[in-house]
């Protein structure tokens, strides 16, 4: 089932993802997510910060620092 999948990620504060989901990760810093991968980020690439990891240790969402949507400047990456 889709469901079995789920599994917690630490959100890194301070980052899109953390604002994103403010109301929703509470004093743990954590949310539950679906995802099944077979492949991640072996190495983030230059300039670019990470959001969010798995207990495992893959990385789960990165950004660009420089983000501001208003402008149409953002990446962003998700597991």
């Amino acid at each position: 089932a889709y469901d079995s999948h789920r599994h917690p990620i630490r959100v890194t504060p301070g980052t899109p993802l953390a604002g994103w989901f403010a109301d929703d990760l509470g004093t743990s810093g954590e949310l539950l997510v679906n995802s099944y991968h077979h492949q991640g980020v072996k190495k983030l690439g230059e300039g670019l910060v990470e959001m969010a990891w798995a207990p495992d240790g893959v990385l789960e969402g990165f950004y660009d620092p420089t983000y501001d949507p208003e402008s149409g400047r953002f990446v962003v990456g998700l597991q």
